[in-house]
């Protein structure tokens, strides 16, 4: 009967039935499972605290190892995780080696998160599968990792069986927010490798993370980490991206000035080689540095249009200027000034002649 009242979450009936046989309680059922991991499994939150009041052993597991804290994180059942967590039962591993704030950081329960790494004991650190950690769940997820990493700050330099770090697991999830918190901690190493030489940019780079590789080459975190790092197999970023067929990541990364189009891989594979090799021929198109086409020399009539259009432009940036200035009288001196200064100075070569059969083309 209790099982039963349980699974169907009735609260008035679970409590007669304790009343009445508290010893049952912590008597599993044919599934192995006691009443509080049924109630919990089934989300009757409920339940929770009359089972506990009667001596439910909130240790109790099933047959995979799983208690109710497992089951309440992984369901962010942050009432039921804050009645559950206790030293006792914080760092309890079940039969896969995950512990509830494995689960909770995994599945990106946040609120559970902050829960859990708010009790005594906590580790974050407990290997799991392939000996990531709960850090590296909370990072691939964006899951609270400002706690996680309160709780054991040296946590930033500690990596899976794979050497991949919170950095690397971030950009795996294209967590970019979280990223840029991890690497903005004291000691953050920005250019770490993962044991096959993989940097942050080469993820990125190889999964088209556009977010994270203009953050690390064209935005406020550009030279953090080496444009050129080349992993065990002698690949760049660039070839990373040129292997992978990302074509966007492939354009802005041949755009940013240092880049190293001939970098041969381990193969002797220059980027545009590698991409063409896998059978992307877009993406090998993108491999090479930005040729500025010459121009011919403008006809008279080119050059006479181009001046008088000039003219015309510089004219009419003056009078805006002008009329501005006039509404914004803390700046007028200084917009006069960029008035009087406007003029086809800019045009000179090598930029003129480009600029003349732009004009040419438009009018």
């Amino acid at each position: 009967m209790l099982f039963r009242s349980c699974i169907r979450g009735e609260p008035r009936t679970v409590s007669v039935l304790l009343d009445a046989a508290a010893e049952a309680v912590n008597l599993p059922g044919a599934s192995g499972k006691t009443p509080l991991l049924e109630a919990v499994e089934r989300g009757h939150v409920g339940l929770v605290p009359a089972l506990l009041a009667a001596g439910a052993d909130a240790a109790a597991s099933n047959a995979k190892g799983i208690t109710a804290l497992h089951l309440a994180a992984a369901n962010n059942l942050v009432e039921v995780v804050s009645l559950l967590a206790t030293p006792a039962t914080i760092n309890v591993v079940d039969n896969s080696q995950r512990t509830a704030m494995f689960l909770a950081a995994g599945l990106g329960n946040a609120a559970s998160v902050r829960v859990l790494a708010e009790v005594d004991g906590v580790d974050v650190l407990i290997p799991g599968p392939r000996e990531t950690n709960a850090v590296h769940m909370a990072a691939e997820a964006g899951a609270a990792i400002d706690a996680l990493i309160a709780v054991t700050p040296g946590a930033l330099h500690i990596g899976n069986e794979d050497g991949m770090l919170p950095i690397h697991f971030a950009v795996r999830g294209t967590q970019t927010a979280t990223l840029r918190w991890l690497l903005e901690q004291e000691g953050a190493e920005p250019a770490a490798t993962d044991a096959e030489g993989w940097t942050i940019l080469h993820m990125a780079a190889a999964s088209g993370v556009m977010d994270v590789l203009e953050m690390l080459t064209t935005g406020d975190l550009a030279g953090v980490v080496p444009l050129n790092a080349v992993t065990i197999h002698g690949d760049t970023p660039l070839h990373k991206a040129a292997r992978y067929g990302q074509a966007d990541a492939a354009r802005l990364l041949a755009g940013v000035p240092g880049v190293d189009f001939d970098a041969l891989d381990c193969d002797g594979l220059t980027p545009r080689q590698a991409a063409a090799a896998a059978g992307h021929e877009e993406v090998a198109a993108l491999c090479v540095p930005c040729q500025v086409p010459e121009c011919a020399p403008p006809t008279p009539v080119m050059e006479a249009a181009f001046e008088e259009r000039t003219v015309a432009h510089i004219a009419a940036v003056a009078r805006n200027l002008d009329l501005i200035s006039q509404t914004l009288p803390d700046l007028a001196e200084d917009l006069r000034l960029r008035a009087d200064v406007h003029d086809a100075s800019k045009w000179d070569e090598p930029e003129r002649t480009p600029y003349v059969w732009l004009t040419a083309w438009y009018a």
